[in-house]
């Protein structure tokens, strides 16, 4: 129903359309042909009287005469002969001589207006129809001595007028019957890529979210379409993969407070509980952040966290730190505590037995660094080591927590940087003083 309802719409539109198109470029046609036409009677009555003047009249003591022919060709020959009829009079307005129509027209059509320019119009005179007419100044020297007025019968518009409505008469019946035409094999060349693209929609894997198979090999008209569903399908998908993620972190942020208030609640100990509880909340809080891409201009002493978290390395590792007793740096405390507690654990889990940690943080004069060393019993891959659940050994792996690093680090526009010397891995963040 919908697509036939678009196809009707369709088929109106381009009627519609090619009707205004035809009636413009008709209407643009005549209307060029017409002003031609008009240019070309002007221009050859210009010319005429032009010529008139100059081949057949003369001024001599103040006075207009026309001039003698050996062949006895008159100025009234000459007129006829182009279908003119013309008046002349002297400057005070008495005339001189009147031929063709002009001979017979009454005494209010043979005023001449006195003008210093010649003067081009159009006049209707009644009984005769449409003239053109050009008056020109009779000149000797600067002097005006008299005028001039042509005229001819504007026969060529009226015939040009009933010309182009006969061919309008025609044109238009003729443009709908190929509009229509048209408009049929247009719809059904539009509605049929249509079609085609709902069939490859509707047998998408809505689980995959896969994108439409070749839509290259599609008609030209829903290529593009076809491109912009598929791009929100990937959208989708980056949707759905960037929630997948969230619920990841959230579940690896969880597991090791909650072991660990667990175990201090089973051996008694309520204020250590209490401590990962609140540490707990603060995670949740760094990852909605990290969720919703939400940067804040909070400042946090980076020294207590460091502090905290080296009291949570086992025993069995040999571990140095050394942090100045207060550093503030622009990202809040549950932000700095997400980023450093998986620097660590991750630095824990590759340690060797018996192997060693170092931790440094300082402050230089435009930025902060915080440096993590540890000797590793795998080698580092750079290259994917910010790489989601990618492993480094046959268990151990950097999984999910490099991954909330370097996504903590890009939020807050922060250097992470990798390095690895003999059996000795380092991490390094940096990032701007405060102000």
């Amino acid at each position: 129903m919908g697509q036939v309802r678009f196809a009707k719409k369709l088929s109106i539109g381009i009627v519609v359309l090619t009707t205004i198109a035809v009636a413009l470029a008709t209407t643009g046609l005549a209307t060029g042909i017409f002003v031609h036409t008009e240019q070309h009677v002007k221009d050859d009555l210009i010319n005429n009287v032009n010529n008139v003047i100059s081949e057949n009249l003369t001024v001599v003591d103040k006075k207009i005469l026309q001039k003698e022919f050996s062949n006895n060709q008159t100025l009234g020959v000459t007129l006829r002969a182009k279908d003119l009829s013309a008046i002349i009079i002297d400057d005070k307005g008495e005339i001189l001589a009147r031929y063709g129509i002009y001979k017979d027209l009454e005494d209010e059509n043979l005023i001449v207006e006195k003008s210093a320019s010649p003067k081009y119009m159009d006049i209707v005179i009644p009984g005769y129809g449409l003239f053109d007419t050009y008056t020109v100044p009779i000149r000797a020297g600067n002097e005006v001595f008299g005028y001039m007025r042509m005229i001819k019968k504007n026969s060529e518009i009226e015939i040009l007028k009933q010309t182009i409505g006969i061919v309008i008469l025609i044109i238009f019946p003729v443009a709908w019957t190929i509009s229509l035409i048209f408009a049929y094999f247009m719809v059904k060349r539009v509605t049929t890529p249509l079609t085609k693209l709902v069939e490859h929609l509707e047998n998408i894997d809505h689980e995959s979210m896969q994108v439409i198979a070749d839509s290259h090999l599609m008609d030209h008209e829903v290529s593009v379409v076809t491109k912009a569903i598929n791009n929100l399908i990937i959208k989708l998908r980056e949707h759905h993969k960037r929630e997948r993620q969230i619920t990841e972190n959230i579940s690896h942020e969880f597991k090791t407070p909650l072991t660990r208030i667990a175990s201090n609640l089973q051996v008694g100990k309520v204020k250590e509980a209490e401590i990962e509880v609140l540490e707990l909340g603060g995670n949740v809080d760094a990852l909605l952040s990290l969720a919703i891409w939400e940067k804040t201009n909070e400042k946090s002493d980076v020294s207590p966290v460091l502090k905290h978290l080296f009291k949570l390395i086992p025993s069995t590792l040999k571990v140095s730190m050394s942090v100045p007793k207060k550093m503030m740096i622009p990202l809040p405390s549950s932000h700095i505590q997400v980023i450093l507690r998986n620097l660590i654990d991750n630095a824990i889990k590759h340690n060797k037995d018996k192997g060693e940690i170092i931790i440094k943080a300082n402050m230089q004069k435009d930025k902060w660094q915080i440096q993590l060393s540890n000797t590793t019993k795998n080698n580092l891959d750079e290259a994917r080591i910010v790489e989601r659940k990618y492993k480094t050994g046959e268990t151990a792996g950097h999984g999910i927590g490099m991954s909330i690093v370097s996504d903590m680090c890009k939020m807050h526009d922060l250097t992470l940087e990798f390095s690895e010397q003999g059996k000795m891995v380092t991490v390094m963040i940096s990032g701007k003083k405060i102000s």
